[in-house]
């Protein structure tokens, strides 16, 4: 995968245009204990990489990006790399996908959501 042209100028924009740092408030602000556990500096290269990877799978808007974040939070930086999600989730991450990107997002976010009910059954039970 590789960003082109135009979506790398897209990406510059974003970034241009503060998008980097309305995401990480926006990410400070729905996950507090996010905020606890990083300081800005650390959530601003978060939403860097994460940008990017978004990037390789054809989500380019502000909106999409932010939403791959949060799937990023529930599923792993790299889960778009991990073989065992890859082998579900691959034709959701695939940019010549003919599903348009709001839809495979949509998939990948109820696999963020499966997974947060997963963790959150865990700490219930042991409790």
């Amino acid at each position: 995968m590789h960003i082109d042209a135009l979506q790398a100028a897209q990406l510059s924009r974003a970034t241009a245009n503060g998008f980097t740092a309305r995401a990480r408030d926006f990410l400070k602000s729905k996950y507090p204990e996010l905020a606890g556990k990083a300081d800005d500096d650390r959530i601003l290269q978060f939403v860097e990489h994460g940008s990017k990877r978004a990037q390789l799978h054809g989500f380019t808007s502000e909106r999409e990006i932010v939403q791959y974040l949060l799937v990023m939070i529930h599923l792993g930086p790299k889960f778009d790399e991990d073989p065992r999600r890859t082998a579900v989730l691959a034709p959701f991450l695939d940019p010549a996908s003919s599903m348009r990107p709001q839809m495979r997002l949509n998939v990948l976010l109820q696999a963020a959501a499966a997974q947060e009910r997963r963790v959150q059954e865990k700490l219930h039970a042991h409790r």
